[in-house]
């Protein structure tokens, strides 16, 4: 019995001591919430009461201040060159004008790039090669839309000296004077900037190659007589197509030719592999869509021997850009449509036909659209491509 007592005695201690206990932790705080956030606050290293101190900012240099404004841009997406020399995109070739060192285009569509800093203005020095009317240049100033103007008055005004991009492009020639004899064309000596610096821009954006003809090159687009005055690359289908697609154009169009018929250069085939009738095609240069417009010239061939070239044409653009997506334009005239069709089905899924006879294509003439036809069939070519190669195929990586 007496043991009994004691043991009854020890516990009744032993449950007082831990009464005791428990009260100390709850008044000196060690027993609520608030110790599991102090733990959290001393395992990141830093005391309660720490403030955090701002990053001191990276210092400008003009190299990323012109870094940061490129890598802005939406369209194009740009890589800054290491020289003064513009990025030049389409069919330009060097060639030597009066012992000068000149950069030659015979295609409206073909276009060079460039940043300008700290400048007021620039000059875009051409030479004047042909005796007919004298061509155009458009410029385009950080995106607007494009101006055009004479070769022959070169100085192009900016609305500040800050940083600008600027796309210049051959935008109006006459047809036939002399591309394919003589190389007769537009000829850029330079470009010079007043008060600032110039850097070359090359777009990282896809590339579409246009084989056409006048409606791909952009006669008449603003009016009739097939001059330079009335001819405009930007107000033809390639370039509305290119803007609605995210894309760059380079323009293999030449009035009056076609698959069968010369025209103002030479046959469908030839313009795959020939800048003129000396030059051949630089064969590092890689599309990454085709898109044909060829026909409407050739209603004077019987169509078994528009097919037969026709054939011979598409079987050497396959061979020289295998693996490229093809998509071929059924004329708005309709001229040669079933004989077309009928060969393009021979080629199975590496050709697309696009159909145009819903389009509506309003035109300046019976054959060439006006500046809104142009609009409405290269935007509507534009939704057939995507519809083939998907939304994100024109992305940029950033």
């Amino acid at each position: 019995m007496k043991n009994i007592l004691i043991r009854a005695g020890a516990l009744l201690l032993c449950f007082v001591m831990l009464v005791g206990v428990c009260a100390c932790a709850r008044s000196d705080g060690s027993g609520d919430t608030e110790s599991t956030e102090v733990s959290s606050e001393k395992d990141t290293g830093r005391a309660p009461d720490e403030t955090e101190k701002p990053e001191p900012e990276k210092e400008s240099t003009p190299e990323s201040r012109r870094a940061d404004f490129i890598a802005g841009i939406d369209y194009p997406k740009y890589t800054i060159m290491d020289s003064a020399t513009p990025g030049f995109v389409g069919r330009w070739f060097e060639r030597k004008i009066n012992g000068t060192d000149h950069m030659v285009t015979l295609n409206d569509g073909s276009s060079f790039y460039f940043l300008t800093d700290g400048a007021s203005s620039f000059d875009v020095n051409f030479t004047l090669v042909t005796a007919n009317t004298v061509p155009y240049f458009s410029y385009s100033i950080d995106g607007a839309v494009p101006v055009r103007q004479l070769i022959t008055s070169s100085r192009v005004e900016l609305p500040d000296n800050g940083l600008h991009t600027v796309c210049i492009r051959a935008d109006g020639m006459s047809e036939k004077i002399g591309k394919w004899e003589s190389e007769i064309g537009i000829a850029l000596k330079n470009v010079t900037v007043n008060g600032g610096e110039l850097f070359g821009l090359m777009p990282r954006n896809k590339v579409i190659a246009f084989f056409g003809d006048s409606i791909t090159e952009g006669v008449n687009a603003l009016s009739r007589g097939a001059n330079s005055d009335v001819n405009s690359a930007t107000a033809a289908y390639p370039y509305f197509c290119t803007q609605a697609l995210g894309a760059v154009e380079h323009n293999v169009g030449y009035g009056a030719s076609g698959v069968c018929k010369t025209g103002s250069f030479n046959t469908f085939i030839n313009a795959i592999d020939y800048l003129s009738s000396t030059r051949k095609v630089d064969d590092s240069f890689r599309p990454d869509v085709i898109v044909v417009n060829h026909g409407t010239n050739d209603t004077e061939w019987a169509d078994a021997d528009f097919m037969q070239e026709l054939r011979k044409s598409l079987d050497r653009l396959i061979e020289k850009y295998p693996d490229v997506p093809i998509f071929y334009m059924i004329p708005f005239s309709q001229r040669k449509a079933m004989a077309i069709r009928s060969v393009c089905r021979e080629y199975g899924e590496k050709i697309t036909v696009v159909e145009t006879v819903t389009w509506n294509v309003t035109l300046t003439d019976t054959l060439h659209p006006d500046a809104a036809g142009a609009e409405n069939a290269g935007k509507r070519l534009a939704e057939k491509i995507k519809e083939r190669l998907g939304e994100d195929f024109f992305a940029v990586a950033q």
